[in-house]
């Protein structure tokens, strides 16, 4: 059975962050606890820094991306990776989002 999560743009229920600064580091430790019995993490982008594709590569999993390309106004190609969703690429993460300060 294959599982397709189409394109969507929210106008339902989202987050909303209310101050203008979001701290990054903060945001990615907390992640893992948010989201306790995620599996999969799915992330796309057009200017990926290397440091982080390469933690992404770190923790690649080999099931099929699932989401459509969310990427509506591409000004190059879509990278897309599937990851392992744990404490370790969320801390990866967020190391990555602290030395960028």
């Amino acid at each position: 059975m294959t599982v397709e999560v189409p394109l969507s743009l929210p106008f339902g229920p989202c987050w909303e962050l209310q101050e203008q600064f979001v701290d990054s580091t903060t945001f990615l430790h907390a992640l893992p606890a948010a989201f306790p019995g995620a599996t999969h993490l799915f992330v796309e982008g057009t200017s990926i820094e290397a440091d982080v594709v390469a933690i992404y590569s770190r923790h690649y999993d080999s099931s099929k991306y699932m989401p459509k390309a969310q990427t509506l106004w591409s000004t190059g190609t879509i990278t897309q990776f599937s990851c392992a969703f744990s404490d370790a690429l969320c801390n990866a993460l967020a190391e990555a989002s602290h030395r960028r300060r």
